[in-house]
């Protein structure tokens, strides 16, 4: 008698689900369910690594990721006009304001 869950199982190396071995495919040492071959395969394909952590919240770091890529964009800009004002206001002797804009530029949006 033949029973699946005394059979031994393997883990996945995409999904970490554990299944038995006449269901996986063996590529080298990893194993890889049916379902997550043709993702494993494709990995391979593209040179990722099919092994390698993936962040906790993907999602998150392609937000952050997108508002440093704006911050970025927009630091130069902002530094410019910010030089731009300040011999402005320089050439018109209004110095009051001189100290927060040296302060603004120095340390960037």
């Amino acid at each position: 008698m033949s029973d699946q869950t005394t059979a031994p199982q393997q883990p996945c190396a995409e999904c970490g689900n554990s299944f038995p071995p006449s269901e996986m495919i063996q590529y080298g040492e990893i194993w890889v369910c049916a379902a997550c071959k043709p993702i494993y395969f494709q990995k391979l394909k593209e040179g990722i690594d099919p092994g390698a952590a993936r962040p906790p919240y993907p999602l998150f770091a392609r937000v952050m990721f997108i508002i440093d890529l704006v911050c970025s964009a927009l630091r130069g800009p902002i530094v410019l006009l910010g030089l731009v004002g300040y011999a402005d206001l320089q050439r018109q002797g209004q110095t009051k304001l001189l100290p927060l804009i040296t302060f603004v530029i120095a340390t960037g949006p």
